[in-house]
């Protein structure tokens, strides 16, 4: 029943927002350069609505029902340590290039790069896991 008020919620949200978005193109079409700005302004007004109604729907169905996502919990845990990790493994040494840098966009960089390669370690280790587990069953 809870999962029927949702869904009749998010149909009249989204018939609304394709009625915004009409209304928005049209106002645009019109030509009237005054109405351009004001459209545009009420256009990202309805693409935040839009990002909060989603997040918040999510963020709701997701504490609802907290015992069937612990593995999601545990993955982004997981992944939130494999960044935090990587973040303070990265060098925050300044390189000889042309443009000014800064060190806190240097270890920015390198620490999403560390991200990457453990990652990607981890992607291709699961995929080697799962082939040769395969071949043992």
């Amino acid at each position: 029943m809870e999962e029927n008020k949702i869904g009749l919620a998010l149909n009249v949200a989204k018939i609304g927002i394709i009625a915004l978005g009409i209304i928005f193109v049209l106002m645009i079409l019109g030509g009237n350069d005054g109405m351009v700005g004001s459209a545009l302004t009420l256009t990202y007004v309805a693409l935040a609505a839009s990002a909060i109604a989603a997040l918040g729907f999510g963020i709701y169905l997701f504490l609802t029902n907290i015992k069937n996502n612990k593995t999601g919990i545990i993955s982004l845990g997981v992944f939130a340590a494999i960044i935090l990790i990587a973040y303070a493994t990265a060098s925050s040494d300044i390189p000889a290039i042309k443009q000014q840098v800064s060190e806190g966009t240097v270890k920015m960089v390198g620490g999403g790069i560390v991200a990457f390669y453990i990652l990607l370690i981890g992607a291709v280790g699961s995929i080697v896991y799962a082939e040769v587990s395969k071949l043992f069953k």
